[in-house]
């Protein structure tokens, strides 16, 4: 009796193992990744635009540059954009110029989510940026409402 006990214990573990294994696997299909960033590796310039202002500045190109190199290694989440403009108060706009005039992305979003440098490609993707360093967000306040930075 004992012996058939753990028997069906044994396939009763497998059966609970291989549902839960089924079950995540299914999660990837019904919440995938974006897709990996794909940045056009030649563009005429690339242009700024603070959160709440209408005038677009243009990056110098070492800061370009920086940019690039950094929003290049960008991890996916699982948040997909179904919007022109992220959902939240407070963004800064980038725009790269490319010289043939078509690129993947031409506009994207960076702005900061609980606690974090993220990137939003409209219609596209959601990604986390690694800027420990705050050369990104540092260098065009992301995250710094423009109201608040003003003092009395």
């Amino acid at each position: 009796m004992e012996k058939r006990t753990k028997i069906l214990s044994l396939i009763a573990a497998i059966l609970v193992l291989t549902g839960l294994a089924a079950f995540i696997g299914g999660l990837h299909i019904l919440f995938p990744k974006a897709p990996p960033v794909r940045l056009p590796k030649d563009y005429e310039r690339i242009t700024v635009t603070p959160f709440g202002s209408a005038e677009e500045e243009t990056i110098a190109r070492e800061d370009a540059e920086l940019l690039l190199d950094v929003l290049r290694k960008a991890k996916p989440t699982r948040r997909i954009s179904v919007n022109d403009t992220p959902n939240t108060k407070n963004y800064t706009a980038f725009t790269i110029h490319t010289p043939n005039g078509e690129t993947p992305y031409a506009r994207f979003y960076l702005y900061e989510g609980n606690g974090r440098l993220m990137m939003e490609i409209p219609y596209g993707g959601i990604y986390l940026v690694n800027d420990p360093e705050h050369r990104i967000s540092g260098r065009w306040k992301i995250g710094i409402n423009p109201a608040k930075e003003q003092t009395p």
